[in-house]
Order: structure tokens, then C-alpha cells, then sequence
């Protein structure tokens, strides 16, 4: 309200010219949100009363958002993933701290991305831990695929041999037990055979030249084609 020349108290027209224009804010702020949030500020008449409703309702998300995604860049392990993919599951959540406002440095990205490696590169955190100039995110990146290299070229992986192994020692106990089999039936068999045989001449004659020797070999291909 402002007071004219002859002492009359009248609307000031900046201040409907500010609510037409604050009406216009709040409108499109509210048109921009969704129903769920919507509910928190449909009761707020100005535009400013709906920017401080949501400040205080996402300061707090946002805060627990970045406490949650540096746990999970501290406690994020390489384990059997390759370099590659560690590396990119590293990147992705440092990245997204940056974009809520609480990015790294090139320090500390360094410092959780060597804690995160395993045992088999303690030669390597030795030696970038101990090294004068400080070492880049991207040069770290390509010194960790030089080593896993190496790493698997002095280890190769020896499931396949173990495989093989297992498979020849297996094929021979069961070669060896077909071979017993038949080697047991071949000797029930010429037990049988050979007291038929003695039988036989008992009843017929005691001459030797009636008792012939049985050809084991004979005797075995007639066994076989039984």
C-alpha cells in the first residue's frame, strides 16, 4: 500500500505487478513436479514458499544419497571382476557424487580405487603409494591393465588342464574294469570248459591221444561270439 499526495492509502501497483508475477512462477513450479512431491507443496501460496519446501525436504535426501555413495566407493572390492569392470564400477559412482555436488579429488579417487584391489597387486599399491608425482585416475587406469596382463601371463588359468587330467584318469578305471570283467568271465569259462573236457574222457577213454589240449585262443573267440 502506498499513500498518495492527498493522504489516501491505495494498493501499490508494484505489488500486484510482483503477485501476478510470483502467481506465474508458482504455476510453472508446480506443473514441473511430480504427484507424489506435489502433495508436500499444494498448500504453499507463493512461489517462494514452494522453492523452501523443497529445499528442506531434498537437502536431507541428498545427504543421505552422498553418505550412501561414499560407503559404497569405500567399501566397493575388485574381487574376481577384471580391471575393466571394477574400474567402471568405480567411475560410475564417483561420477554421481560429482553431479549431487560432492565430488573427489584426483587424491582421494586414487587412495579408494587402490584400497578396493585385491592381494595380488600389493607389489603395485607398493609402488604407487611410494612414488613421488602423484598419479592420475586415467595413467592408474592403464598401469592396472599392464598388470593384470602380466598377472595372467605368469598364471595362466589351469582349469582346463585339471579337466583333461580328471577325464584320462577316469577313462582309465573304467577301461581297467572292463578289462577285468572279461578277463574274470574268460577264466570262469576255461574252468567250466576244462572240466568238461575231463569228464568226457574219464567216461570214454584214459587214452591220451583221446584227450587233446583245449586252444585257449579257440576257446576265447568261441566265448566272445557267444
Amino acid at each position: 500500500m502506498i499513500t498518495t499526495a492527498t493522504n489516501q492509502t491505495v494498493p501499490n501497483p508494484a505489488f500486484m505487478h510482483w503477485i501476478m508475477q510470483d502467481q506465474l512462477i508458482l504455476s510453472a513450479l508446480n506443473s514441473s513436479l511430480f504427484e507424489t512431491v506435489l502433495a508436500h507443496v499444494i498448500k504453499c501460496h507463493t512461489s517462494h514458499q514452494v522453492w523452501s519446501t523443497l529445499e528442506r525436504m531434498f537437502t536431507s535426501t541428498s545427504r543421505a544419497r552422498s553418505m550412501n555413495l561414499h560407503y559404497q566407493l569405500a567399501t566397493l572390492k575388485k574381487g574376481g571382476s577384471s580391471v575393466s569392470d571394477y574400474f567402471h564400477k568405480f567411475t560410475t559412482i564417483a561420477d554421481t557424487l560429482a553431479a549431487v555436488d560432492q565430488p573427489l579429488n584426483e587424491f582421494e579417487l586414487v587412495s579408494f580405487l587402490l584400497a578396493g584391489l585385491g592381494p595380488e597387486f600389493d607389489s603395485f599399491v607398493t609402488s604407487v603409494t611410494t612414488r613421488v608425482d602423484p598419479i592420475s585416475l586415467e595413467d592408474l587406469y592403464g598401469h592396472l591393465i599392464a598388470h593384470e596382463i602380466r598377472l595372467e601371463h605368469h598364471h595362466p588359468p589351469n582349469d582346463l588342464t585339471l579337466g583333461s587330467a580328471n577325464f584320462t584318469s577316469r577313462s582309465r578305471g573304467s577301461r581297467g574294469g572292463r578289462s577285468s570283467g572279461r578277463g574274470s568271465t574268460f577264466t570262469s569259462g576255461a574252468r567250466t570248459h576244462g572240466r568238461f573236457n575231463r569228464g568226457r574222457g574219464r567216461g570214454r577213454s584214459q587214452n591220451s591221444s583221446e584227450s587233446r589240449p583245449v586252444c585257449q585262443i579257440q576257446f576265447a573267440l568261441e566265448m566272445a561270439l557267444v
